[in-house]
């Protein structure tokens, strides 16, 4: 079976019957994703991250995940095995508008989707690692399915009006209990 478009209501899956048709986690973050991957060394020797915007990113998801688990006192890190949903939203470069009285209008060359940089699996890599520092997911290691998009703004299902993301995170099994 072929995994659902972002923002869908999936029932099933190869894996097995998703855990509920709601998801157990939803967020909208704002602001512009950023990738984690690739590290520099600097003259010295140390390592740091090659892109400025992974930082900001990180702690946008996470603001945003802590603030949506605010008022649940019940919630506990997710330990068993999860499908985690990222709609990214792009803001497109300028050179995809055209000037003068065309300024603000899309040149039909444009491309429809963003397929240049940033890539969707280092977004993902960075985006489960503030999932994880923020307590929904106990570690990015149970995230066992993925299904991730990338989108100029206001173009698709769960495209934003601005960068940003729409996150989801649906159990694929029951809820494990939790260790002592």
């Amino acid at each position: 079976m072929t995994p659902p478009a972002p923002g869908g209501s999936p029932t099933t899956q190869a894996a097995g019957e998703l855990s509920g048709t709601k998801p157990v986690f939803d967020i909208t973050v704002h602001g512009t994703p950023g990738p984690q991957g690739s590290k520099t060394r600097n003259p010295s020797g140390a390592l740091y991250e090659s892109s400025a915007k992974v930082k900001p990113w990180r702690e946008a998801v996470k603001s945003a995940a802590l603030d949506a688990l605010a008022y649940d006192e019940a919630w506990r890190p997710l330990r068993e095995a999860v499908r985690l949903e990222v709609v990214f939203t792009l803001r497109r470069p300028r050179s995809h508008y055209g000037t003068g009285r065309n300024a603000g209008v899309v040149k039909p060359s444009a491309p429809q989707f963003p397929i240049g940089k940033p890539d969707t699996d280092k977004l993902l890599r960075s985006t489960q690692d503030a999932l994880k520092d923020a307590g929904v997911l106990l570690d990015d290691s149970v995230v066992t399915d993925t299904v991730a998009a990338k989108r100029y703004v206001l173009t698709g299902v769960d495209a934003l009006s601005h960068p940003g993301a729409v996150i989801r995170v649906w159990r694929l099994t029951k809820p494990k209990e939790p260790e002592s």
